[in-house]
């Protein structure tokens, strides 16, 4: 498995809100592709955010508040679980159940409950603003 960079993502994903900042959006969008998926831990709705951080329209923005969640479903601020909810509404990579079992075998008994719930709860409360669509001459 190659472990090294990764130059032209279709999915990036911010779990910090403090990154959510015009400064950060050049390196943080670098080779991603059109029609590729930018998630972000913020309690703004996507559109907030493809204005204010200047987001290209050939990308699908998505945005669940995530920290809120881990704190009212986990009880601390660990958002990482919760963003693989709002990946899970926006691709439809995987089953749900697959993480669920995963996280169940990672975190046994009511911790990995209330991770599947901010799982869960994520997917559900996710907010999306669509690429526009993108049209070649």
């Amino acid at each position: 498995m190659d472990r090294g960079p990764i130059y032209e993502p279709d999915i990036v994903i911010v779990i910090d809100p403090s990154l959510l900042k015009p400064r950060y959006m050049t390196s943080l969008l670098s080779g991603l592709k059109k029609g590729g998926y930018f998630l972000a831990n913020s309690e703004k709705y996507p559109s907030e955010l493809r204005e204010e951080l200047d987001l290209p329209d050939e990308i699908h923005v998505w945005s669940v508040d995530a920290t809120t969640i881990a704190l009212e479903e986990i009880g601390r601020a660990s958002p990482n679980t919760t963003m693989l909810g709002v990946l899970l509404a926006a691709t439809n990579l995987l089953p749900v159940e697959y993480l669920e079992q995963g996280i169940l075998w990672r975190w046994p008994g009511s911790v990995g409950e209330k991770n599947i719930n901010a799982l869960k709860r994520a997917m559900k409360e996710a907010r999306s603003d669509p690429a526009k669509e993108v049209v070649s001459v």
